[in-house]
């Protein structure tokens, strides 16, 4: 069977064209994260909890941790309305506070 030229270029132009695509994987960090923070709360290895996100992935965890008396801020620079219900306490980040990080 024989490819048609056209077709052939048209392929090898679209393969060129992502090759060097990104692709981003999913490494269930959020998931990793709220169990350390569930088993480090069960060990009473902690008194206060700071999540640097405002996914509201970690209300069932923050929830849970709060129930055995521990302390959960979330930072971050957009508020999750889920999770800021669930914390103590939510703390906005402000783009100027890391302009000296880059």
């Amino acid at each position: 069977m024989q490819i048609n030229s056209q077709v052939f270029s048209q392929l090898v132009t679209f393969v060129k064209m992502h090759e060097r695509t990104t692709i981003w994987v999913e490494k269930a960090v959020d998931v990793n994260l709220a169990i350390d923070m569930v088993t480090m709360a069960i060990n009473d290895d902690y008194d206060a909890a700071y999540i640097l996100s405002a996914d509201g992935d970690f209300t069932k965890a923050v929830e849970f941790v709060r129930g055995r008396g521990k302390k959960v801020y979330a930072v971050s620079f957009g508020m999750g309305a889920q999770l800021a219900g669930a914390v103590n306490k939510f703390i906005p980040l402000k783009p100027d506070w890391l302009t000296d990080c880059y």
